[in-house]
C-alpha cells in the first residue's frame, strides 16, 4: 500500500491514506531574463539557486459517525504541527526526504458521514535530501578528503572543544570560539550549544566558506586541546 510519513508520523497511524501517489514537480532554476533593443530573443542568466516546489497528496480517512470531526481535528494537527521534523517521506521512496516549509490543508470535505477527502499542499525546499545525509561523519583525520556525489550541501558542524578553532573547507577558513560543544548550522547560517543558546558572536567568516561543493573536499580543522568534530552533510540533489 502507498503511503507516505510526514513529522515521523506514517498515514497509516493517523488513520488516514494515500488516494494514489503524487506527482513531483521538478525544481524550476531562478532565472533573470534580459531583453536587449537590437538583439533576437532574450537573455537568460542564473545563479543555481531554485524556487520551491510544491507537491499535493489527495487523502481520504474514514472514522465512525460520531467521531468523524475528532478524526479531522487530529489530522489538522498533524499536517499543521511545526514544531517536529517537518520532513516528507513518500514510501517507494524512503531514502530520501522533502524538507516542508509550510503545509496548506485547504478544505476537508465529508463525502459521506463516514468518509472525509483532503488534498494538503505540501510547500518544500526544491532539494531532495538522503536520509544517510543525516548520519554525522566523524573527524578522525588530520585531513579529511570528504566525497560529495550530490549537488552542493548546506552541513552542520558539529565541534567539541575548549579553544579558538579554526575549520578549513578547501582552503577557506571559519574560527570559532568553542567552550563545550557548538553547531554550527551552515543551512541556516547560525551557531549554537547543545542547549540552544545563540552563539553566533563565536563565528569568524562566512558559512558559505564550510559549504561542501559537489567532488572532492579537503577537510581540516586545529586548535589546542584537540578538539573533536562531527558533519552532518545534508547531502541533497534537485
Amino acid at each position: 500500500m502507498y503511503g507516505i510519513q510526514y513529522n515521523g508520523i506514517k498515514d497509516t497511524d493517523i488513520g488516514v491514506l494515500v488516494v494514489s501517489r503524487p506527482s513531483i514537480p521538478a525544481p524550476e532554476p531562478k532565472v533573470t531574463v534580459w531583453n536587449i533593443a537590437g538583439r533576437d530573443g532574450s537573455l537568460y542568466s542564473s545563479d543555481d539557486f531554485y524556487d520551491d516546489i510544491q507537491i499535493f497528496v489527495e487523502l481520504n480517512f474514514m472514522a465512525p459517525v460520531n467521531e468523524w470531526a475528532a478524526r479531522a481535528r487530529q489530522i489538522k494537527q498533524w499536517l499543521l504541527d511545526r514544531k517536529k521534523d517537518r520532513r516528507l517521506y513518500l514510501s517507494d521512496d524512503m531514502s530520501f526526504f522533502y524538507k516542508v516549509k509550510n503545509v496548506s490543508v485547504g478544505e476537508i470535505t465529508r463525502s459521506s458521514k463516514r468518509i472525509g477527502n483532503l488534498t494538503p499542499m505540501f510547500t518544500c525546499d526544491p532539494y531532495m535530501y538522503l536520509t544517510n545525509g543525516l548520519t554525522p561523519i566523524k573527524w578522525t583525520t588530520m585531513d579529511l578528503n570528504l566525497q560529495n556525489p550530490y549537488s552542493l550541501s548546506k552541513p552542520k558542524y558539529i565541534v567539541t572543544g575548549q579553544s579558538t578553532v579554526s575549520i578549513s573547507v578547501n582552503d577557506a577558513d571559519v574560527v570559532a570560539d568553542v567552550n563545550g560543544e557548538l553547531t554550527i548550522d551552515t543551512d541556516l547560517m547560525v551557531a549554537y550549544t547543545n542547549d540552544g543558546t545563540l552563539k553566533n558572536a563565536a563565528i569568524d567568516g562566512d558559512y558559505e566558506q564550510l559549504w561542501l561543493p559537489s567532488g572532492k573536499n579537503k577537510v581540516y580543522i586545529s586548535g589546542e586541546g584537540n578538539p573533536t568534530m562531527d558533519i552532518i552533510p545534508n547531502w541533497r540533489t534537485p
